[in-house]
């Protein structure tokens, strides 16, 4: 699985954000209302499991992380949806004015700026905090995908208001958080 890539877990179809590592494992980090669903991640829906829930934090936070279990070694990339792929070296807090680019398996590839940070957002299960507001068009299955700019990852893609137009607005959880909370780090 690449970053941006889609994920399927207890019948729902989220992305994975980025693959990162830790001690030689290797793992992805995605949204936490996506690994709250399931323990066990696929790559193809049906398809074999790739992947095991190792930690998730939902509300409050909307990040969670999946270690592979398949024995793959995946690229520490973002798939661009045009045939070829974002490295990712680094990893840091998004600023207002910063333009982003967004990776999930709906809306692929999408653009926009960072128009807020520190935002409080409720989907209706509870608070989430501290999350990244952007322009970027995201839609459903979007969740868990990449937030990034460049080779620097941002944020796991959390929620979304559409793609109306200018209205559209895509919601990230921080990757530093999630990082730092699994002690895991992004990877060429």
């Amino acid at each position: 699985v690449l970053g941006g890539g889609a994920i399927y877990g207890g019948g729902s179809r989220c992305s994975a954000a980025f693959n990162v590592t830790k001690g030689g494992a290797r793992y992805f980090v995605t949204a936490g209302h996506c690994t709250n669903i399931s323990a066990n991640w696929s790559a193809s829906s049906g398809g074999s499991v790739v992947g095991v829930r190792e930690g998730t934090s939902f509300p409050t936070n909307d990040y969670g992380i999946v270690r592979y279990t398949d024995g793959s070694s995946p690229a520490g990339t973002v798939d661009l949806y045009n045939g070829s792929t974002q490295d990712i070296s680094s990893a840091a807090n998004a600023v207002v004015g910063q333009a982003i680019k967004k990776s999930g398996s709906t809306t692929k590839v999408t653009s926009g700026t960072v128009t807020a940070v520190n935002v409080t957002v409720n989907y209706g299960d509870g608070p989430v905090y501290n999350m990244g507001r952007t322009t970027a068009c995201s839609a459903g299955g979007d969740s868990g995908g990449a937030h990034f700019a460049g080779s620097v990852a941002l944020g796991i893609h959390s929620g979304s208001s559409g793609c109306s137009g200018t209205a559209g607005s895509a919601i990230h959880q921080p990757v530093t958080k999630a990082l730092s909370a699994y002690g895991v780090t992004v990877y060429l």
